[in-house]
């Protein structure tokens, strides 16, 4: 069915899966947006991780509040499959194999400094790059991600849109877990910048 989309949690994101063949892989979670159907699946393989499931649970919920909250969301776990499910697949299997997650990724020995612009208007679309570091870069209408050796700082500008901030607070959870879950994590709304923020850019 052509309306139908499926998204697979690799690392830090949800990759949609173009020709999709109704192959799932035991490791790894899945999200399938049926679209005007009105459902949103995600789907937990018997061996994915943790991270997997948050990410696919995270954003199967935002992408239902993109919508006004009028889809419904199925959480479905392998070997659990519901007929109207398995029925949206021309062939429905799983077979064993995973991509692995994010949080997986072993703590650098060294650290620099580095700045990310979260940006992106709609689900699928959001993306995120490093870019230099400096306070010239900062835009309204995006979100950006400052880590230090101490602290990771979610900057949010005041024309961010929701998947931004969602896609911000995922990729920030991301690199403090990446460090061992040692730098503290410090929102930043625009214009309510602390001096601690601005002696990053000092």
């Amino acid at each position: 069915m052509s309306e139908i989309k499926v998204f697979r949690a690799e690392k830090d994101d949800l990759v949609e899966l173009s020709d999709f063949d109704g192959t799932f892989t035991n490791g790894d979670c899945y999200l399938v947006d049926t679209g005007e159907l009105g459902k949103i699946y995600v789907w937990l393989g018997s061996e994915c991780s943790v991270d997997e499931k948050f990410l696919s649970s995270v954003s199967s919920t935002m992408l239902d509040q993109s919508r006004g909250g009028l889809p419904d969301i199925d959480t479905i776990e392998e070997g659990s499959e519901p007929p109207e499910f398995r029925n949206l697949f021309s062939r429905f299997r799983v077979v064993e194999g995973d991509i692995p997650g994010f949080l997986e990724a072993p703590p650098a020995e060294t650290f620099v400094k580095k700045m990310y612009q979260v940006a992106g208007e709609t689900f699928g679309e959001v993306e995120m790059a490093q870019i230099t570091v400096s306070d010239d870069n900062l835009d309204s209408g995006n979100v950006y991600l400052i880590e230090t050796l101490e602290t990771i700082f979610i900057w949010i500008g005041k024309g961010a849109s929701g998947m931004e901030k969602f896609r911000g607070n995922v990729m920030a959870r991301k690199l403090r877990s990446n460090r061992g879950g040692r730098p503290k994590v410090r929102r930043i709304e625009e214009g309510q910048e602390t001096d601690e923020f601005r002696s990053v850019f000092d």
